[in-house]
């Protein structure tokens, strides 16, 4: 499985959280194993009484969730949904290894336990210097967040921040789209801003940059091959999605929630670590700290009166794995078969440390057209982004003016 723990809302038949795959068919329609170099030509579902896929079966080995479409090997291998669909080894589950997931939530640890006076010096900003070139510059967005910058639901949360954008190279169309000779252009959408801006990334500190551009090439990978699993579980071609987030312009939070105590939990300064909210985008990859327990918590309904589970960590074959929460947008274009997920982070109480955590926010191109919900006009994703980044926090000061 890509995904062992896979955070919805909802857990419904017709959307399977953990699919049994088994199988494929030959263009003689024979069912048979897969060979590295076989290329597929239809897959099939099939789900054995007994599920031979030890991340998807409960302890009675009865298979957890029904069978969907999907391209899986009988001989117990998981397909690459790249190009040539080759089969892959099924022990690399996500395909991270662990030593990059432990080693991002590492260095940002160490980002976070820098001095007060050198994380201000890269504090997020609502403008973006034109006329600076250097990369130096983050811009809209880009940067650290002290503790009460980040608001939910109109209350403070109890978090540090270090927000982290896709940087478009100095050639890239939409930057050069955007340069100043096209300023007065009327016609171009409203995501400036985000096209030219760079990360601030702190000179202190390179190994921090280093590490999370390794961490990116990974998780964009995760983020293609669940999206391919999302267009085959609705019946639609692997590559249904694919020039939608060919250019993906993600955003990684390096968050630190500090632990609290007793007194902290009950006072009214701030609400929780992360107040409920659902992500506004398409897919959220949660690496956290192993020992980071009863913090995040997901609604498991809608109504008024509301329930919880707690998304601890879970390591399954010595693997750590990735909680995956679904966005408004995939639960608005897949018609709620996949649910936005609702959720929320409850600061760590001492003597626990604090809790890390490097949410990869997997998102389509800055100039996707699409629709945001029934009545919404069609606009860019970049366009939509943007608003959200204005109206989720309260640190920006335009110092343009």
């Amino acid at each position: 499985m890509l995904v062992v723990q896979f955070c919805t809302s909802q857990r419904s038949k017709k959307s399977p959280l953990l699919r049994c795959l088994t199988g494929y068919k030959d263009s003689n329609g024979k069912l048979s194993d897969c060979p590295p170099d076989k290329v597929f030509s239809k897959c099939v579902s099939r789900c054995p009484k007994t599920c031979q896929n030890p991340y998807v079966k409960s302890d009675n080995k009865e298979c957890l969730r029904n069978c969907r479409s999907g391209c899986v090997c009988t001989n117990g291998t998981l397909i690459d949904e790249g190009q040539n669909r080759q089969c892959v080894p099924q022990d690399e589950c996500h395909g991270i290894s662990n030593e990059l997931l432990l080693r991002t939530l590492s260095v940002t640890r160490q980002l976070f336990d820098l001095d007060l006076k050198i994380k201000n010096q890269y504090a997020a900003r609502l403008f973006v210097n034109s006329s600076n070139t250097s990369q130096q510059f983050g811009g809209f967005g880009r940067g650290y967040q002290s503790i009460g910058e980040n608001v939910t639901n109109s209350r403070r949360d109890r978090h540090e921040g270090f927000d982290l954008y896709r940087e478009l190279d100095w050639h890239h169309p939409l930057r050069l789209q955007f340069n100043e000779k096209h300023l007065t252009n009327k016609n171009l959408p409203d995501y400036r801003e985000m096209a030219i801006g760079w990360n601030p990334w702190p000179k202190e500190f390179p190994l921090f940059k280093e590490t999370i551009s390794e961490y990116t090439t990974a998780m964009l990978q995760v983020g293609a091959r669940v999206m391919r699993a999302i267009a085959l579980s609705l019946n639609l071609p692997l590559n249904y999605f694919e020039s939608t987030f060919n250019d993906s312009f993600w955003v990684i939070r390096c968050i630190r929630y500090p632990a609290v105590s007793q007194d902290e939990v009950q006072s009214t300064e701030y609400g929780h670590g992360c107040g409920e909210h659902s992500d506004y985008g398409w897919l959220t990859f949660v690496n956290q700290d192993l020992d980071s327990h009863n913090c995040l918590h997901v609604r498991t309904n809608d109504t008024s009166k509301a329930t919880y589970v707690s998304a601890d960590p879970i390591v399954v074959e010595e693997q750590i794995a990735l909680t995956c929460n679904i966005g408004d947008i995939i639960a608005f274009i897949t018609k709620n078969k996949y649910r936005s997920t609702r959720h929320c982070v409850v600061n760590p109480v001492k003597p626990a440390r604090s809790r890390i955590s490097t949410p990869f926010f997997f998102e389509p191109n800055l100039d996707v057209k699409l629709r945001i919900n029934e009545t919404s006009p069609e606009c860019y994703y970049g366009e939509y982004l943007i608003s959200k980044v204005r109206n989720n926090f309260n640190y920006y000061i335009d110092e343009t003016k």
